[in-house]
């Protein structure tokens, strides 16, 4: 196993499997389904909607909340309900967390 800890340190670059869209494409304003909306909902986009999902949102509120002609404090009324079912989970820590880090906002709960 040493051999594989050697390449691994000598590998300068890592793939993070990050679901981000293509700058060009972002740039664009394209729309779609990997990019519904330009503004902090996207942030939800891959799985931390599935935690939404499982926190009860429905499908309804889930399109009005990707909308992007639904205003941004409207969006947050949506999310507030399942927040407190999801917060703990992989992926809403690492929302959290890049909130915190790219944006300077640090959740506190309740939100």
């Amino acid at each position: 196993m040493d051999w594989i800890a050697k390449i691994v340190a000598e590998t300068d670059l890592a793939d993070t499997h990050e679901h981000l869209v293509e700058e060009s494409r972002r740039t664009k304003g394209s729309t779609g389904w990997l990019f519904p909306c330009d503004d902090w909902a996207l942030l939800f986009r891959e799985y931390i909607q599935d935690d939404l999902h499982c926190a009860g949102m429905s499908i309804a509120d889930e399109l009005r909340f990707y909308d992007p002609e639904t205003p941004s404090i409207d969006k947050f009324k949506l999310v507030h309900p399942f927040w407190e079912r999801m917060k703990h989970t992989g992926y809403a820590q690492a929302f959290s967390h890049t909130l915190r880090k790219l944006y300077g906002i640090e959740l506190t709960l309740p939100l």
